[in-house]
């Protein structure tokens, strides 16, 4: 008799696999996805399915995107009529190769993404969501907790930064609840922390040139420590530029990065903005 698939899919080190065993905490996360019974979810690495169990009982269509080839077989194996029916449509991809855009021409409809997301593999995962906001409507994923809280931190906190500000600017994030080591095989040395990530077609604050917010961003942040008047300057190319940005916008130069609200931000990029298009 041969051996069942389930008994190789060991956690691979290389593939940042910690598989989800908590079946409680497995529930708590497809409970928590904004969409309705008769859409299609995307699950990202379903390993052994710990979430694909009840995603398959919850909605009309999952699509599992998985680069490990012993847990496709696996999950080919234990679903074999939803796998036929085309209830359950297994990828055997490297999630970076993945184009939301492709996936939603064909299903019809902006995409609902779930999963356990390998540590290494986060905040590239997470720019490839923000990238394809127009073709993903809400993530429910479960990340390193500090890259959770890093998501949906508040202005004058540590963890206050660029995920925070581009996240909250473009959508929407809520931090769930945490999850313990001692859900995962092997338990990973930190805890996790499931997040809802929601990108509205329209983003909640008005931003006239998402590259230009980007910009502003990653430049403030990126010498966080400095005040705004040097580094705005920056952008600006001089500092009587800088000096009426922050008197039309009422900020203190004097301030620092993490003390600026997101409409701060978003203010900032499209002063820039207007600047660009009538100088």
């Amino acid at each position: 008799m041969s051996s069942s698939p389930n008994q190789h899919v060991t956690p691979r080190k290389g593939l940042g696999q910690h598989f989800l065993v908590d079946t409680a905490i497995a529930r708590r996360i497809v409970a928590a996805i904004d969409a309705d019974g008769d859409e299609t979810v995307v699950e990202i690495g379903p390993g052994r399915g710990a979430l694909t169990r009840f995603l398959l009982e919850s909605y009309r269509k999952v699509i599992a995107i998985e680069i490990d080839s012993r847990a496709i077989a696996y999950l080919r194996e234990k679903y074999p009529e939803e796998c036929r029916e085309g209830h359950l449509v297994l990828l055997h991809e490297d999630v970076r190769d993945v184009r939301f855009d492709s996936l939603r021409r064909e299903t019809g409809a902006r995409l609902h993404v779930a999963g356990n997301l390998p540590y290494y593999l986060s905040g590239l995962i997470l720019s490839a969501l923000l990238d394809a906001r127009q073709d993903v409507a809400d993530a429910t994923v479960m990340l390193q907790r500090e890259v959770a809280q890093r998501l949906t931190a508040e202005p004058r906190t540590k963890a206050y930064g660029i995920l925070a500000v581009l996240f909250q600017g473009l959508g929407m994030s809520e931090f769930l609840f945490k999850v313990p080591p001692r859900a995962f095989h092997p338990p990973p040395n930190v805890y996790s922390g499931v997040v809802r990530l929601q990108f509205p077609k329209e983003s909640p604050i008005a931003i006239a040139d998402t590259r230009m917010f980007f910009t502003v961003v990653k430049t403030l942040f990126g010498k966080r420590r400095k005040m705004l008047r040097k580094t705005v300057a920056e952008l600006t190319a001089d500092e009587e530029t800088a000096g009426e940005l922050f008197r039309t916008l009422s900020i203190d130069p004097r301030r620092r990065p993490e003390e600026l609200s997101v409409a701060d931000f978003a203010a900032i990029a499209n002063y820039l903005t207007q600047l660009q298009r009538n100088p």
